[in-house]
């Protein structure tokens, strides 16, 4: 990407990708495959996708990414809709407006800076489940439930979604080098 070329922006090609990849990836977290995981906690997928679409495409497509994979999740889990949609749309669009449409001339990622974006969204995700667990359990020990379900959960979350952002930019890269 030169200096002048503006941020990828929303496309409605992208809407679809993302969309589609929204919805395999919440089909597979909310099945008995996704429950698969180290330390007896299973990833969250779709908020990796969020933080990639954010971190990788801007602001408005992590938004968007956000409000169809949190829909999409909390359907086909059988929660309520607006819950997560509303809370990964949150993390999308400050996510993308301070990586992605902040980059405007530079390249669009390098592993530092997705590891960091990652490290954001998994904290996220701790807050998410620990919301979570404390309105579907009432009044759990969250000393307990931090130590053994969010953190395992965050840790296999960043796990997932460090190989999804090398996969990323070894794509990219080699995109680059064939043109």
């Amino acid at each position: 990407m030169t200096v002048n070329e503006k941020p990828q922006g929303l496309t409605a090609a992208r809407i679809l990708i993302y969309a589609l990849a929204a919805f395999l990836l919440a089909v597979f977290q909310t099945s008995r495959l996704g429950n698969m995981g180290l330390f007896g906690a299973h990833p969250q997928l779709v908020l990796v996708l969020v933080c990639a679409a954010a971190y990788f495409c801007g602001s408005a497509t992590g938004a968007v990414c956000g409000i169809v994979g949190g829909a999409l999740t909390d359907a086909l889990s059988g929660t309520g809709i607006a819950t997560l949609a509303l809370l990964y749309m949150l993390l999308g669009y400050p996510l993308g407006a301070h990586t992605a449409d902040r980059r405007h001339g530079r390249s669009s990622g390098r592993l530092g800076g997705w590891s960091i974006a990652l490290a954001i969204g998994s904290g996220c995700g701790v807050i998410i489940t620990l919301i979570g667990l404390f309105l579907g359990a009432g009044r759990p020990n969250l000393l307990l439930a931090l130590w053994h379900i969010a953190l395992p959960e965050a840790f296999n979350t960043y796990l997932f979604g460090w190989l999804i952002g090398v996969l990323h930019l070894a794509v990219q890269a080699l995109r680059k080098n064939k043109n």
